[in-house]
């Protein structure tokens, strides 16, 4: 069988390192049966609704990463699928969101919440996909704010989840941040023909995504 070739990446016009999306490819396949989980656990249909939603979100992300980094060979398709990809880090964003205000947090707090981050998401997608290219830098600054918008409701959030859930949603969104701060460096470049500083961000966002499932878990369970 012959050995596939290295896809050359566009954006640099140098081969991606072989690991490139495979990361990716995995979380998208364990997301699947942790979404059908989550909604076995769920007991009505609000709860239902905001794991759902969260499922679907963090499927697509990892999906979308895996697609693009594995599949997208022409420079049209790069440019397609990087949009995409980037554009459904805030719809995973807002899905992480979306059970914590629908299922732990009092209506008061919860909807303005999340139609807040929503709100963000919506906007972020947006730019991403329509915005002409010079635009799109800044935008990449509007995950953080969105990761972090929390901190206005931090006290009602840790007020309304146990102590491990909201250990674990801290950790998850510090984890992000982190790995966002080193991907912006490009370090650690650790073999950068196979694993690169590329797939160290996808193992870190990996970590984050694990965390924040169990914030979600535990949520889901104590309702």
């Amino acid at each position: 069988m012959e050995k596939r070739q290295p896809i050359i990446s566009f954006a640099c016009g140098l081969p991606r390192p072989r690991w490139r999306g495979h990361v990716h490819t995995w979380a998208f396949l364990m997301a699947l049966p942790a979404a059908v989980v989550l909604l076995f656990v769920s007991n009505s249909a609000v709860e239902r609704l905001g794991v759902g939603v969260y499922g679907l979100s963090l499927a697509a992300v990892f999906g979308v990463s895996a697609a693009y980094h594995r599949l997208a060979e022409s420079e049209r398709a790069q440019i397609i699928m990087r949009r995409a990809d980037h554009a459904t880090v805030f719809v995973k964003i807002a899905g992480t969101y979306t059970p914590v205000c629908l299922i732990a947090l009092p209506r008061n707090w919860g909807i303005p919440l999340l139609m807040a981050v929503w709100a963000i998401a919506a906007v972020g997608v947006a730019v991403k996909v329509f915005a002409p290219r010079r635009y799109l830098s800044w935008a990449s600054a509007l995950y953080l704010a969105m990761g972090w918008v929390a901190l206005a409701g931090l006290p009602v959030i840790a007020r309304n989840l146990s102590a491990t859930a909201f250990t674990l949603l801290v950790v998850g969104g510090v984890v992000y941040s982190a790995g966002a701060i080193l991907f912006w460096l490009r370090r650690p470049d650790p073999f950068p023909s196979i694993f690169g500083y590329h797939e160290v961000w996808h193992v870190l966002t990996v970590i984050a995504a694990a965390a924040h499932f169990g914030t979600i878990v535990l949520v889901t369970l104590a309702a």
